[in-house]
């Protein structure tokens, strides 16, 4: 079972049965609107029209809103996650889902960028679509920030939890978490997230 909101496209809860068939949510979310409404952790959010620090707030000529330092992040303070999304719901043999539409017009980025996000089930198996385009050239790198504890309903923290990357390498960041532009080959990360790791 799968929660979604139209604020910020949002992935609220996802419900699933743990070995004695108990239902519980695995995502980290809250019980009332007014907490979604205020929330800067991006609980399941739609995160753009870029997802990380553009630095400066300097993309070519255009000059974004600087919202982290000096530094514009997450689409600023009118990006995808403090929007309103239009709704359609759907059902195939296959699948059921929803698919939400944002005609971006206020984040400051060069569009118009449309924007669409479908979730849909497929059985047990939950998918994540993310389209975007524009009739000018912009920059557009949306993501989700959903925020996993898979014990279910938060009853403990992730420290026993394993994780596994698929990856080739890692880009770096300097201490204003922006990219460098070096990477970091897997064999010389500290921990091998190829296999199964805590």
């Amino acid at each position: 079972e799968v929660v979604l909101l139209n604020y910020g496209a949002r992935l609220h809860q996802i419900f699933t049965a743990d070995r004695f068939g108990q239902m519980e949510n695995i995502l980290l979310s809250y019980d009332n609107l007014q907490d979604v409404l205020s929330d800067y952790s991006f609980f399941g959010a739609t995160v753009g029209p870029v997802a990380g620090r553009i630095r400066n707030g300097e993309w070519g000529p255009h000059q974004l809103e600087k919202k982290n330092g000096n530094h514009d992040i997450y689409g600023g303070t009118n990006g995808w996650s403090f929007q309103f999304w239009e709704v359609e719901v759907f059902k195939s043999p296959q699948a059921v889902g929803v698919v939400f539409y944002l005609k971006d017009t206020f984040s400051g980025y060069p569009g118009l960028i449309t924007a669409t996000v479908t979730y849909q089930l497929e059985g047990n198996r939950l998918v994540m679509i993310t389209k975007a385009n524009s009739v000018v050239e912009t920059i557009c790198n949306p993501t989700n920030h959903a925020y996993f504890n898979l014990s279910g309903n938060g009853k403990r923290d992730i420290d026993s939890h394993q994780l596994q990357i698929q990856l080739d390498s890692l880009l770096l960041l300097n201490h204003d978490k922006l990219p460098t532009g070096e990477t970091l080959d897997k064999a010389d990360l500290p921990i091998n997230f190829q296999e199964p790791n805590t």
